[in-house]
């Protein structure tokens, strides 16, 4: 014979839940959003006591990073027209229309 258990103590659990309707069970009795900020107070502590704290301390890679983006940037924006503008400027004066 199969075991029963679990088709036996569905219809006695089936009014506590319907008691609750806005209480949600999860199995390990920690919600997600509850694990997910543990996890992450977890991980701050471990990276402090490493001696490095994310909230305000930047790591040399970001930095560099950073900085190469911001540089490659300004001269997309910034160098790039200021000399095409001279470009056309000396190509206007040399061949006049």
């Amino acid at each position: 014979m199969a075991d029963n258990t679990k088709s036996e103590s569905l219809p006695r659990d089936i009014p506590r839940w319907n008691q609750d309707k806005g209480r949600v069970e999860y199995p390990n009795g920690e919600a997600p959003e509850e694990r997910i900020l543990r996890l992450r107070e977890e991980k701050r502590q471990a990276s402090i006591a490493r001696g490095f704290d994310l909230r305000s301390e930047v790591s040399e890679d970001a930095r560099y990073i950073s900085g190469r983006i911001v540089t490659h940037l300004w001269i997309i924006f910034v160098l790039l027209p200021v000399m095409l503008g001279v470009l056309f400027s000396i190509l206007y004066a040399v061949v006049k229309p």
